[in-house]
């Protein structure tokens, strides 16, 4: 399909949307903010214009003849749900919309005699991408968002949700990893994942929280006696934990996972709207802000950076060194660092560590560096 479209709204969410969109199909599609913007920037004919219904006035008709091919175009106004319905001589569509219904209504006010317009090298386009694959989205919501995570960022994607306030899942799918944040009225309430590591797992938080001890859990869990239910529900219906201590868990879970999860920078994004939630997430309902997770995100991302820096490669051979730990007294160290001495008695490496240690990521790196730093732990390549 060909054609040129202009999409003005203030929202850059919904103007990159639109173009992810339509720009699959070969549409180009310029966007802008605002009428000023539009003008400044636009300087092809355009066949539709796609605009958001609180931006109408007399000088969108001027823009319109202006810019139309021939002095015309196809308009299509965007509107909030519950917005008064303004320019009632054009059609709307109320947001949130899913692509489905977005490529009807351009489809429709293209069909009649659309020209074949010819590629112009000053004309914005957006390049067309035939690697997504929507079909992970399909069941328990509406799709209406669907995005790459290096065209568009997750804070910005998470800071419009927020803004929105809808009930949504979002879905992110990076390789074979697979988060699920679960939000209402623009909060985070839940937060799942496969595939991403034993460290995320919730026995493992609820040992951190002390709501349980490692080897009362390991029995738990190897009789069977969760018979399929979750975990944390299995043990608070048996009277290991409390509700108060599961939840604390699922908070640090939750947390944990958001801040893995921000690290992406490749991979996919989808939100569905209307989600089909499971008796875990209807029951947690953490309402933790997105504000402040980002915050707390970000730091984490700053001290990654900072240890990463000054880490050994994921596949750098690290020894015990026996000559200090056999005069250092070990219940100095915390639980996570002399397990993770006692696996490297042997010899090892960081990335081994990420796939075996019930740590998150950023710990088990912690714990590297407290024992390198005492010289407990030396590289390989400073053994004579």
């Amino acid at each position: 399909m060909t054609g040129m479209l202009l999409v003005i709204d203030p929202s850059p969410t919904v103007q990159r949307v639109v173009q992810l969109v339509l720009g699959r199909l070969g549409y180009r599609v310029a966007a802008a903010s605002d009428l000023a913007s539009a003008k400044a920037t636009s300087n092809s004919p355009i066949d539709v214009l796609i605009i958001a219904a609180s931006l109408w006035s007399d000088e969108v008709l001027e823009l319109r003849s202006d810019l139309g091919r021939g002095g015309s175009c196809a308009v299509l106004m965007l509107m909030e749900r519950g917005e008064a319905r303004t320019g009632s001589s054009f059609p709307h569509l109320i947001k949130p919309f899913t692509p489905d219904r977005l490529i009807a209504a351009v489809e429709t006010l293209m069909a009649p005699g659309p020209e074949v317009v010819a590629q112009s090298p000053g004309a914005p386009a957006l390049a067309g991408d035939s690697t997504f694959d929507p079909g992970w989205l399909q069941g328990g919501g509406k799709p209406v968002i669907w995005c790459h995570l290096s065209a568009f960022p997750l804070p910005e994607l998470l800071q419009f949700l927020r803004a929105q306030r809808w009930e949504v899942q979002l879905r992110i799918r990076s390789g074979e990893r697979r988060v699920t944040v679960t939000m209402r009225q623009g909060r985070v309430d839940f937060v799942t994942a496969e595939g991403i590591g034993a460290g995320f797992r919730l026995g493992r938080f609820l040992v951190s929280v002390q709501a349980i001890e490692r080897q009362e859990l390991e029995a738990f869990i190897s009789s069977g006696a969760a018979q399929g239910m979750p975990l944390g529900k299995a043990l608070q219906n048996a009277g290991l934990i409390s509700h108060e201590q599961l939840l604390a868990a699922v908070r640090l879970q939750t947390c944990g996972l958001f801040y893995e999860v921000l690290r992406w920078t490749d991979g996919q994004a989808g939100v569905l709207v209307e989600p089909e939630h499971d008796e875990v997430a209807r029951e947690t309902g953490l309402a933790l802000t997105v504000e402040q997770l980002l915050m707390d995100g970000f730091r984490h991302e700053d001290e990654w950076n900072r240890l990463q820096a000054q880490l050994p490669r994921p596949d750098e051979d690290l020894m015990a060194n026996l000559l200090v730990i056999n005069g250092f007294d070990l219940s100095r160290l915390s639980s996570l660092e002399r397990e993770t001495l006692g696996l490297l008695r042997n010899g090892g490496c960081l990335g081994q560590l990420l796939q075996n240690l019930p740590a998150e990521p950023i710990e088990v790196c912690r714990a590297i560096h407290v024992l390198l730093g005492a010289r407990l732990l030396r590289r390989s390549s400073e053994v004579s």
